[in-house]
Parts: structure tokens; C-alpha cells; sequence
């Protein structure tokens, strides 16, 4: 299973001994030049605030929000062309958000790049302000 460098670092402190589950952990876990750009990648998140979506780094970005709190994602592509970001929020109700965006001469601009932003609400371990497409900085 995939896992942040933190967790891998620890897999591998001075005296530590890494299982095998923790050495398949490690591989798993990093991109390799034979594998599809977006195969399998997954950026995990905890914390509110506004996040730039970076293709090149993953296609799937998953969240675990454990109180109430807005998070922003603004999608940036590169070129005009179609991407695709999926969203894993995990709470009491899971949410799973798929968005399939053409990029063309009428999309909207931030910073002088073609994008769309996507804000998620969390009540009460209830998302309620489920993902809202805002053309609007």
C-alpha cells in the first residue's frame, strides 16, 4: 500500500529492521518511468486551506477531514486539453467527486492559466457543502 514519506523514513531509522510489507510499502509508493503519469497516484491531505491541483503530481487527491472545514482546489492545466481530478473525501457519508474538464479559449483564468476551483464543506462529519465548481477567485 502507498504511503507518505514520513511514514517511509520511519520504515528506515538508525537500529529499524523494515518488514517486507514495509519494503513492497516503499515501492508502492513512488512513481516509476515505465508506469502511465497518472496510474495509481494519490496525494493525501489532511488540513484546510486551498490547494493548487498539480496533474503532473497525481490525478486522485484524498482527503480525511475530521471537522468542519472548507478546502479550495484550484485545477490547472497544462495546454488546452482534457483532465481530470478525482476526489476521495472520507468522513461519516465518503464522497467520491470525478470531474472531466475541457480547457478551451472561454475557460476562465487565474494567474494567467486556463482553471476551475472546487470548494468542499464539512459539517458536523457531514460534507454538506458537497463540491462546487466556482468560476470566481
Amino acid at each position: 500500500m502507498k504511503q507518505n514519506k514520513e511514514t517511509i523514513k520511519s520504515y528506515f531509522e538508525t537500529g529499524d529492521r523494515p518488514t517486507q510489507e514495509q519494503y513492497h510499502d516503499t515501492w508502492d509508493s513512488f512513481w516509476h518511468k515505465d508506469e502511465s503519469q497518472f496510474e495509481n497516484r494519490v496525494v493525501n491531505i489532511a488540513t484546510s486551506g486551498t490547494y493548487e491541483v498539480d496533474l503532473s503530481l497525481a490525478s486522485k487527491w484524498r482527503l480525511t477531514l475530521a471537522s468542519a472545514t472548507d478546502i479550495t482546489f484550484i485545477n490547472k492545466p497544462i495546454g488546452d486539453s482534457i483532465k481530470i481530478i478525482e476526489l476521495e473525501i472520507s468522513g461519516d457519508n465518503p464522497l467520491l467527486f470525478n470531474d472531466t474538464v475541457w480547457f478551451d479559449e472561454d475557460s476562465d483564468s487565474y494567474n494567467g492559466t486556463k482553471w476551475n476551483r472546487y470548494t468542499i464543506s464539512l459539517e458536523s462529519d457531514i460534507i454538506r457543502g458537497f463540491v462546487k465548481n466556482l468560476n470566481t477567485v
